[in-house]
């Protein structure tokens, strides 16, 4: 089983702005979620970065490349990525697999 001790909101925006100028996202998932950060590998004296990749216990969500992601990890800290890949994912023999993994982008805090 699959512990999912995050929270996050993953949004899109259309391109509209209110009247004060702010994008207007709508929200697509509101949930638990797990982020999963790594960190920097090194290779032969090379320094390769690693992506983070989010867990959402849903598969039936329809993300777009570039939605907003916002995550609160369990202590606390928030972080706002893009969406760069997503996949869903669909499990017969073990229903608790099925999730949605997406590939994060952006990261800010």
């Amino acid at each position: 089983m699959i512990d999912y001790p995050d929270t996050c909101v993953i949004g899109r925006s259309d391109g509209t702005v209110d009247e004060n100028g702010v994008e207007i996202i709508t929200e697509i998932y509101n949930g638990e979620c797990l982020l999963e950060t790594t960190g920097q590998s090194r290779y032969d004296g090379f320094q390769f970065e690693n992506e983070p990749l989010l867990f959402i216990p849903v598969n039936n969500a329809m993300f777009k490349i570039n939605d907003k992601v916002v995550v609160t990890t369990w202590n606390g800290r928030t972080i706002n990525y893009t969406i760069k890949s997503w996949e869903a994912i669909k499990d017969d023999d073990f229903a608790e697999l099925n999730d949605t993994c997406i590939w994060l982008k952006d990261g800010t805090e």
